[in-house]
């Protein structure tokens, strides 16, 4: 027989409208370059410019000065410092207009090639149902794409498709998504589009535990771990805490459980 576990059921919403996503709430920020960034970062490029020609400048003139003793008139000399300051002044911020204007135009180009994958991505996980590009929106904080990729395991669990069920499971689940492994669980846990096996059911339990599901996956981790092993002795620490959770949060065959294993 198979063994009962508590699944997440959820909400099944409609499909999302296009009118409701903007691809540049995916724009990779680490790609991207604040405008207050690459000013100041022109504004640093323009500095360096001035700092260089100020110091090239200085060393002509210590050379013309001092070692080739070439004489200077104070007023020309001042004369032609105030201009070669102008020109550095200019020099440096010519330099920084350009740095800016470099680092904008290649802002915008990585602004519309995220745009444009963003969009794709929205494509294939809404209207051609990719797991892994739900997978690619949901790491990039699009809640929209994280319940999708539940919301499509569900249904298919529900119409016995196991194996897509399964594949979007796992994706929710490498998403940190609590619901999703503690579904995913409960197919290994049952040999449902993927082979049987305790122990990794076991570990996708524990995992959407620690990451929040106190009520399923608490509850399941110890009912798990209860029913593998003839000898509760050695791991009715570990049980007996996952089952307080589950009781605490409201499950009520974990507060049986409990009772169960302290009527021993």
């Amino acid at each position: 027989m198979l063994a009962y576990s508590v699944r997440y059921k959820g909400r099944l919403d409609k499909a999302y409208p296009y009118e409701n996503f903007y691809p540049y709430y995916l724009i990779l920020k680490d790609n991207i370059v604040s405008p207050f960034s690459y000013t100041i970062l022109g504004l640093l490029i323009g500095g360096f410019a001035i700092f260089m020609l100020i110091f090239f400048c200085s060393a002509i003139y210590i050379l013309a000065r001092h070692i080739l003793k070439i004489e200077v008139y104070d007023g020309i000399g001042l004369t032609v410092l105030v201009i070669f300051l102008l020109l550095f002044l200019g020099l440096g911020i010519g330099s920084g207009y350009v740095a800016i204007s470099w680092l904008n135009k290649g802002n915008k180009m990585e602004e519309q090639k995220q745009k444009e994958y963003a969009t794709q991505q929205w494509d294939k996980c809404f209207v051609s149902k990719e797991a892994k590009a739900c997978y690619s929106l949901c790491n990039r904080s699009v809640s929209k794409a994280c319940k999708q990729l539940f919301d499509v395991a569900y249904q298919a669990e529900k119409n016995e498709n196991y194996p897509l069920a399964t594949e979007f499971y796992h994706y929710g689940c490498r998403a940190n998504r609590s619901a999703s492994c503690n579904n995913l669980g409960v197919m290994y846990e049952n040999g449902r589009g993927v082979i049987k096996s305790i122990d990794r059911a076991t570990e996708l339990y524990k995992k959407a535990c620690k990451l929040g599901s106190k009520k399923h996956g608490c509850t399941n981790a110890g009912l798990i771990i209860y029913r593998s092993n003839q000898d509760i002795s050695p791991n009715q620490e570990k049980v007996t805490a996952f089952l307080t959770i589950g009781c605490q949060a409201g499950n009520n065959q974990a507060c049986d459980t409990l009772s169960e294993i302290r009527a021993k």
